[in-house]
């Protein structure tokens, strides 16, 4: 589990065909160059680890994996998906070291759960050990840990990049059949979105690319921009939203089989949205712990 260090731890587009990396090769931009970053988890504080756990199995699709229960009191269980993303769902049962804190406070503030961290995966250390350069020749603060099995990277509370923090493991993760396999058919986290606030700091602080094109979200009044990470995207959208992270999208293999599991289970019918890249479903934070999760088939 994370220290305090590392703190850490569509949607739909009507119009945007770029969006899906086929379309994307000839929009090259800097952070091209770094072809080992990809978005690697979300983590998803709740109240209640136990009810989220059986809503997120019962009532949503997911298998999960359990977790421990940490020496700071920090508690967690996964769900994972097979090309090694993940979403993480933690609570905090005591005040024992700054993270379990900052995980108790913040689950305080949001007992109906909400979006903590977004981890970004840099497989290459050397482009790990550039980002530290930038960062430091930029001025821009940050905390840097080792640990047993990863390098992390992560920001201070007081940044707006707080939400955001870079891993570098050491070792493989190694995970069973039983916990990939999901009955909604989730295969991916290909999506992150984020308040168009970080904006800034993502591209002054961090380099990141943050392209002219709009996306339409058909279930959100709003549109955003998009930033391209390989194979994943970070989606930045206008809104008066205090949400540190405002919802995912997961790539499923068959959205039908999603659709019906969720809708059987909650009673409740979602609107199918057809687009050049695919076809999608949302699912409010209501019903999530407090993020959109858009459920995604792409043709």
């Amino acid at each position: 589990m994370k220290n305090f260090g590392f703190i850490a731890s569509v949607f739909f587009i009507s119009t945007c065909l770029f969006l899906h990396p086929t379309f994307l090769a000839g929009q090259r931009t800097s952070l091209d160059k770094v072809k080992s970053y990809r978005l690697d988890h979300v983590n998803i504080a709740v109240e209640n680890l136990v009810a989220a756990k059986n809503h997120y199995s019962d009532i949503l699709g997911f298998s999960i994996k359990p977790g421990r229960l940490h020496k700071n009191g920090l508690l967690n269980a996964f769900t994972k998906f097979k090309d090694g993303t993940l979403l993480e769902l933690i609570t905090s049962s005591r005040e024992d070291d700054p993270l379990s804190s900052w995980y108790f406070d913040f689950i305080k503030k949001n007992p109906t759960g909400a979006g903590a961290f977004v981890a970004v995966r840099i497989d290459n250390e050397d482009e790990l050990k550039a980002l530290k350069n930038r960062l430091s020749s930029n001025g821009s603060e940050y905390d840097y840990t080792e640990s047993s099995y990863a390098k992390l990277l992560s920001f201070k509370e007081d940044n707006l990049l707080h939400p955001i923090f870079f891993i570098h493991y050491l070792k493989p993760v190694v995970d069973k059949p039983i916990h990939l396999n999901h009955p909604n058919t989730a295969q991916s986290l290909i999506a992150v979105w984020f308040s168009d606030q970080l904006a800034g700091a993502l591209h002054h602080d961090l380099d990141f690319k943050i392209s002219t094109m709009k996306i339409a979200l058909p279930f959100l009044p709003t549109k955003g921009t998009v930033i391209q990470i390989n194979n994943s995207q970070i989606y930045l959208l206008p809104t008066q939203s205090t949400n540190r992270i405002l919802g995912v999208t997961l790539l499923v293999e068959d959205l039908a089989v999603a659709k019906t599991f969720i809708e059987q289970k909650t009673g409740t019918i979602f609107a199918v949205y057809k687009t050049e890249r695919g076809e999608s479903f949302a699912i409010s934070p209501e019903l999530t712990f407090g993020i959109w999760i858009e459920f995604l088939e792409i043709e």
